[in-house]
């Protein structure tokens, strides 16, 4: 049995006609008609009675017809199948982002990188900073967006991409907000604090047991930036963000940023990738969308071996994500 004489069978079943189901075929009739007799032969039965105006399937023919049928949708998973293995795989980049590092520039980046390669996927990675230094280190990403690290590694290439101030952040109707002028007034608050520990919070809290002071009451731990702010809005929690997160907030009216200068902090943000990988087209384009949505055209920097540390501006604060 040829699958080739099943799918005649298929066309004449459907067009009930050997004239028609020739033509439509692209055969001629007699050539039909012997693989018809061909698969007669083998499944050793009548599969058609000739009729006056065509042809009628036999009961046999309808067991043939139901099973060549099955045959086809197989027939064609297979060529599908086979198509899609012989196809390229899709180009993608793994970018690491450091949490709470994903503000609008970043989002803005990766939105025109998505209109600009559409075959290109990026896959998101979000851990701490060290996390992803290390992860960079071993091949496991292709880039970075985070706080740049404070020795650069020989192979890593960093692209300054701005920084942002960040600070304690209150509702407008906070019943105590006049008096929230130092950290020891906000230890007194309930917090609002990322899920995940980071440097920032780590800095905080170490700031807090140095001058003695007990650490705050956690109302809420979450990554979710929007979430966070807006339980800031609605209650009398304080929290610890950017000034760019407040403002593309929806309820950025109700917020109110603290000027406590003590606990001010400055986090300078970078693109960071290998040397041997920096000019790749999908990680040079990337770089510099990143770059543009900062408002930075700063080159990739290597730094030499032996070089001092790449260190931030405000040396006296951490660097990290909040």
């Amino acid at each position: 049995m040829e699958l080739r004489d099943l799918r005649y069978f298929l066309t004449l079943a459907s067009e009930a006609s050997l004239s028609k189901a020739a033509q439509r075929l692209g055969l001629s009739q007699s050539t039909l008609s012997k693989s018809l007799a061909r698969l007669e032969s083998s499944c050793g039965a009548t599969l058609v009675q000739r009729m006056q105006r065509g042809v009628e399937l036999t009961e046999q023919g309808q067991i043939v017809l139901r099973h060549a049928e099955r045959v086809a949708v197989m027939t064609a998973d297979v060529h599908s199948a086979l198509g899609a293995s012989r196809r390229l795989p899709q180009p993608f980049v793994r970018l690491g982002v450091g949490l709470g590092d994903l503000g609008d520039a970043e989002t803005l980046a990766l939105a025109r990188f998505v209109a600009r390669v559409p075959d290109t996927r990026i896959d998101i990675v979000q851990s701490s900073a060290e996390a992803l230094s290390a992860a960079l280190s071993r091949g496991e990403v292709d880039c970075v967006l985070g706080p740049p690290p404070q020795v650069v590694p020989p192979d890593h290439a960093v692209t300054p991409l701005g920084s942002e101030t960040y600070a304690a952040v209150c509702s407008r109707q906070h019943p105590r907000r006049r008096q929230l002028r130092s950290l020891a007034a906000l230890v007194q608050e309930r917090w609002v604090v990322a899920a995940a520990t980071t440097r920032v919070g780590l800095w905080l809290a170490g700031l807090a047991q140095q001058r003695g002071l007990p650490l705050p009451q956690v109302a809420l731990r979450c990554d979710g930036v929007p979430t966070l702010l807006s339980t800031i809005a609605h209650t009398d929690c304080v929290g610890y963000l950017s000034h760019a997160m407040v403002r593309a907030h929806p309820l950025r009216s109700r917020l109110a940023v603290l000027q406590i200068e003590e606990i001010r902090h400055v986090k300078t943000m970078a693109f960071i990738s290998r040397t041997h990988n920096a000019d790749l087209p999908a990680v040079r384009t990337l770089r510099e969308l990143a770059a543009a949505a900062a408002g930075s055209s700063a080159p990739a920097v290597r730094s030499a071996a032996g070089a001092p540390p790449h260190r931030r501006k405000n040396a006296a604060l951490p660097a990290g994500g909040r």
